[in-house]
């Protein structure tokens, strides 16, 4: 998940550059690269949230494959102080 994340934010601040300076637009569904939730055998649902003229949110959310329990998350926080990481569930160590 944490890869993916990654891939994500990278094509979120492509997406910044192209409507220039503003992630108000940039969603995971038209970004440069597909949603990784959508990959065979994905263990995890991506979502968006919070976009803003500084910042937004991209949240990982374990599904019930392979004994997933469907509610632990990893998100990462992009925000004009910085990048944050956080987790839930199963996740909570993650920073």
């Amino acid at each position: 998940a944490l890869a993916s994340l990654s891939v994500v934010r990278g094509a979120v601040e492509r997406c910044y550059l192209a409507i220039p300076a503003t992630y108000i637009g940039c969603l995971i569904t038209n970004l440069d690269v597909e949603n990784p939730g959508t990959s065979p055998g994905a263990r995890f649902a991506y979502s968006m949230g919070s976009q803003s003229a500084t910042g937004y949110t991209i949240r990982a959310t374990r599904n019930t494959t392979d004994g997933g329990d469907g509610t632990s998350t990893i998100t990462l926080t992009q925000s004009a102080a910085g990048v944050t990481r956080a987790g839930t569930g199963k996740f909570i160590g993650i920073k």
